[in-house]
């Protein structure tokens, strides 16, 4: 489903397929680069064979089996779905929990486990260095995080039953929420 307010709507959620008819269900994790008005699913159906990625079998598969880049029309960019390693990752990083692009920065936050990596969208290439632990960025986060977002300069994080406020700038942690704020529940 995709999640998003709109004083035009009264729905909440509408599945992504009604607006990406070629999307894959189930998806993963997204972001939206505003620059360069692309949208990137991320979908990981990965077999572990000592370490590297093998998609499965059946073209269907393969296609859901890859991160997609989708741009603003229905269609799929041509070159895609790729491998994560196309991004920069390491082949050991099988699946992407969360992942949102800070405007700020110009850089896309890609989250796996505790970890994550910063991929820099202009160069197109991920920041040198190992991932690192969201915990010593993020403060007071300390599970999974499992959903991102950014608006108005700031970094919502969900972990747990928790959303995370943070400055986009600084990463001080500005609010710690439920994770159901933006539902108007």
């Amino acid at each position: 489903f995709l999640w998003f307010s709109s004083p035009r709507r009264n729905e909440a959620q509408l599945p992504i397929r009604s607006f990406w008819a070629s999307a894959p269900e189930n998806i993963d994790a997204a972001y939206e680069d505003p620059v360069e008005d692309m949208v990137f699913l991320f979908k990981g159906i990965f077999s572990n064979n000592l370490g590297m990625l093998k998609p499965q079998s059946t073209l269907s598969e393969k296609l859901l089996s890859w991160p997609l880049f989708i741009n603003s029309g229905n269609d799929l960019e041509p070159g895609y779905p790729k491998p994560l390693s196309s991004f920069g990752l390491p082949e050991s990083v099988t699946k992407i929990d969360a992942a949102v692009h800070d405007k700020t920065s110009g850089k896309t936050l890609l989250f796996f486990d505790k970890y994550y990596y910063s991929y820099n969208e202009r160069l197109n290439k991920m920041d040198k260095g190992k991932p690192r632990e969201v915990e010593d960025v993020f403060p007071f986060i300390t599970g999974k995080v499992t959903a991102a977002h950014m608006a108005d300069e700031k970094i919502y994080l969900f972990s747990g039953t928790n959303l995370y406020e943070f400055d986009s700038g600084s990463r001080k942690l500005r609010r710690r929420l439920k994770n159901n704020h933006f539902l108007s529940c």
